[in-house]
């Protein structure tokens, strides 16, 4: 998220959050990415999809990996990592709530 050759700058995190899980389980990301066209297809916001995405992880890695040994680290992971992606989307939640967030497939207005 604050690579050094980018002079620490970068994403929101939902790249690392994402690669995080399909290193831990391929399945949970199948699902979150389930989660993230289902939120996309009803906002339209990609933020939104994304911060869904992330939190869904957690939940689902509850569910597919109760009972295996680490699970609750992955949880735990994941739900930090989630948070951590819900931060960095701190704008974005502002522009969601004040209806000034560009949506997914329209033109931005320039003017």
């Amino acid at each position: 998220m604050w690579p050094v050759y980018l002079g620490f700058r970068g994403g929101k995190g939902v790249a690392t959050l994402c690669g995080a899980v399909v290193a831990i389980d391929p399945w949970l990301f199948v699902g979150g990415g389930a989660v993230w066209l289902l939120t996309l297809f009803l906002t339209r916001y990609v933020g939104l999809s994304s911060m869904m995405m992330g939190l869904s992880f957690p939940f689902l890695a509850a569910w597919h990996l109760r009972g295996e040994a680490g699970a609750r680290e992955v949880v735990w992971g994941t739900a930090m990592l989630s948070a951590l992606v819900f931060i960095r989307h701190r704008a974005n939640i502002g522009r969601m709530l004040a209806g000034t967030e560009p949506k997914a497939g329209r033109r931005r207005i320039e003017g």
